[in-house]
């Protein structure tokens, strides 16, 4: 048996623990980027759902007005408007 085997698989041993731990560390980087860019993607989702349904609201009581305004404008209420 080689003495200086020992010797190699203690470096080898620490070096691969070390390389462990970056990739462990490197994984859970990753994992914390991901994670914050989807929570910014559905926050950006949202808020463009939220304006097209403020949107869409502001369209819908417009031609509400737009029908009150259509239904009463017949002769009785020209005639009560001009009195």
């Amino acid at each position: 048996m080689n003495p200086l085997g020992n010797f190699r698989s203690q470096p080898s041993g620490g070096i691969r623990l070390r390389y462990q731990r970056r990739k462990k560390d490197d994984r859970e980087a990753a994992r914390t980027f991901l994670v914050r860019k989807l929570e910014l993607d559905r926050n950006a989702e949202l808020d463009r759902l939220s304006a097209e349904i403020f949107q869409a609201r502001k369209i819908e009581a417009l031609q509400y007005e737009i029908e009150l305004t259509r239904l009463n404008d017949d002769e009785e209420t020209k005639k009560w408007r001009n009195r």
